[in-house]
């Protein structure tokens, strides 16, 4: 039932949102139309914006009992961590952590591997916007966790993937520098050890994008010019095609910042 690819194709440079829900009701034969497939999508899209309205008002009670309406891991995950930012931004780290680790239990349920890995990164991000309250050391923990859950996971793209989003998540909240740095000198390490030379070339490069954004245009650069290195050793002429394109439009984008 379960039929997205979101994240391995080229367009990935557009990776920002992480969530694109799944289907809240399951299939019996797990075989259904792409009209009641798009249905049900848009039936958990809108779940999850009355819990983000219901939690946005202070109503969590109302925004907990919806959560329980949807029937399949994923989507329960995100959703509670959609609660679990709104906690947050109210300053209610204390439930917002608990909330989280809520959907830390969801998530190790998941078997879908694309869901999983979105899930624990939308999970991960979210403990980082605690780590600046008292619940430091929950918070931690919480990310601690997500992050062996992701290390798990069937292969070392989808650690890599993880730890992207996460990085990106540090520079677009202004995360201190050096911590920032911390996980994006993670990701690039994970990245260089890839096998396969397509996702090698892609990590590469977002991870490139990253660094830039958080004002390491040279070190961005010089992982930019690994990463035309890999890709030149593409056999597939159209991954090889997409990866070029991918890097002359990045190449392009960092070098004006």
């Amino acid at each position: 039932m379960k039929k997205r690819i979101y994240f391995h194709i080229l367009i990935a440079v557009a990776i920002l949102t992480l969530i694109s829900l799944s289907s809240c009701v399951k299939s019996k034969n797990n075989k259904i139309s792409s009209e009641v497939f798009t249905a049900e999508i848009d039936r958990c899209e809108v779940f999850t914006a009355e819990i983000d309205r219901y939690a946005k008002a202070g109503q969590y009670e109302k925004a907990f009992e919806l959560v329980e309406e949807m029937e399949d891991e994923f989507s329960k995950s995100i959703a509670l961590t959609v609660i679990a930012s709104n906690y947050t931004k109210s300053k209610q780290e204390d439930k917002a952590l608990h909330t989280l680790s809520q959907a830390l239990k969801l998530a190790e349920k998941i078997n879908d591997k694309y869901d999983k890995q979105g899930a624990l990164a939308e999970i991960a991000c979210n403990a980082i916007d605690c780590t600046e309250s008292e619940y430091k050391d929950e918070a931690m923990k919480i990310y601690n966790q997500t992050l062996k859950l992701a290390q798990n996971l069937e292969d070392k793209y989808s650690e890599v993937w993880i730890l992207e989003e996460i990085s990106r998540h540090c520079v677009e909240i202004r995360k201190k520098h050096d911590e920032t740095l911390e996980v994006l000198n993670q990701t690039l390490e994970l990245a260089q050890n890839l096998e396969n030379k397509y996702e090698k070339a892609l990590a590469l490069t977002n991870i490139a994008s990253i660094y830039a954004k958080a004002g390491e245009k040279e070190k961005a650069l010089e992982i930019l010019d690994k990463a035309d290195k890999v890709a030149e050793e593409i056999e597939d002429k159209n991954q090889k095609a997409e990866i070029l394109n991918f890097l002359t439009i990045t190449y392009k984008e960092v070098k004006k910042q």
